[in-house]
């Protein structure tokens, strides 16, 4: 215990409950917004069974990291590979880290600025209003995973809020009865809906990068998977909701959360009570969107053996703010492209990070 607490970065260190937050606050509300649509075209009324499917393979490989990370001896993942493999290889797989998730990010991106400007705005905006997200995650991006954990212990009050108020304003308008039945669809669909959820994936890697920052507590394994497991509930509530009220033109709601208090009776007589959720959630989703980009930099700034991210943070973040900017206008092709194409080269990407993992050594005691 002694030798893990002189290996921690300070700058970089989280504690149990923090990564329990982040889970908890970020996880869910970044899959609320065009993945229940996609997945529904595809899943139809077995989307929850493809949902429930995605979430207990992310929960159980993210269970599976930490259980191979604790008998590695708690190091950190490029500690592992350099033990293992030497210097360059762990360079390299650093440099396909921050390539994946800078790639992986771009997605989320462009599907929140097109949701904000059909959501909150009343005319379009201008189109630079939402290029101050990328100030805000080229901050992030310099700083260390303490900002971030510290960031987790305010925002979860704000997921957990923002999902109360979506559910208490919708679960009344919904009928479960169009969840049914349950296998109607074939095989292939379910499978193809499957890797179509691997887009808004990300948090199997996320704990990867965080092995090594935190001190291991009683039962953290078990009290960390159990909070992704919570986030993934509440997703499931949410996406089974939205299809209970939609049914087969869910497919059509590229927006899930605006569009499932239409008929709340509350938003009818009272007027858009339903803003409060979507600012309670978009509030989260804020730091959700940097986490990526930020783990992105750290991964570079590792593996060009600096200290100062100043200079990987304004790369990273200027070339998705390029390409957000280029790619706007091209928010359904991108999406079909991760969703047909990408989906599965994430998936090829993330049982190599872990299969690298499974095969590294015990790093020797400092």
């Amino acid at each position: 215990m002694n030798a893990i607490k002189a290996t921690i970065n300070e700058k970089n260190s989280l504690k149990v409950r923090q990564i329990c937050f982040i889970l908890l606050a970020f996880s869910p509300v970044t899959k609320i917004i065009s993945m229940p649509a996609e997945i529904a075209l595809v899943a139809g009324e077995g989307l929850w069974l493809t949902l429930l499917t995605s979430f207990l393979i992310e929960g159980l490989t993210i269970l599976f990291i930490l259980y191979l990370s604790e008998k590695r001896g708690n190091g950190t993942f490029y500690s592992l590979l350099e033990t293992t493999f030497g210097k360059p290889a762990a360079k390299i797989i650093y440099f396909l880290i921050a390539a994946y998730l800078t790639v992986k990010s771009l997605l989320p991106v462009l599907e929140n600025k097109a949701y904000i400007e059909n959501t909150v705005y009343e005319m379009s905006p201008d189109r630079i209003t939402f290029f101050v997200f990328f100030i805000f995650s080229a901050y992030l991006s310099v700083k260390g995973l303490k900002i971030l954990g510290r960031a987790a212990d305010i925002a979860v009050w704000f997921t957990c809020a923002g999902f109360l108020v979506a559910l208490g304003l919708s679960v009344g308008a919904a009928d479960y009865a169009n969840l049914l039945p349950i296998f109607k669809k074939p095989a292939y669909n379910f499978v193809n809906a499957l890797f179509r959820a691997l887009p808004w994936q990300n948090d199997s890697i996320y704990i990867l990068l965080f092995c090594g920052h935190f001190r291991p507590e009683k039962a953290y394994k078990t009290r960390i998977t159990l909070s992704y497991f919570a986030g993934a509930f509440l997703t499931l509530v949410f996406v089974t909701t939205f299809y209970g009220i939609y049914g087969k033109i869910a497919p059509s709601q590229n927006f899930a959360l605006p569009s499932m208090s239409v008929f709340s009776v509350i938003v009818t007589n009272i007027g858009r009570f339903d803003f409060l959720a979507i600012f309670f959630i978009m509030f989260s989703q804020v730091f959700a969107l940097s986490i990526p980009t930020m783990l992105a930099v750290k991964c570079v700034t590792r593996a060009l053996s600096i200290n100062n991210s100043i200079v990987p943070s304004l790369t990273i973040n200027g070339v998705l703010a390029f390409a957000t900017a280029f790619l706007c206008s091209q928010t359904s092709v991108i999406l079909s492209f991760n969703t047909n194409v990408l989906s599965y080269v994430y998936a090829g990407f993330t049982a190599f990070f872990v299969l690298t993992l499974l095969t590294t050594k015990k790093r020797s005691k400092e």
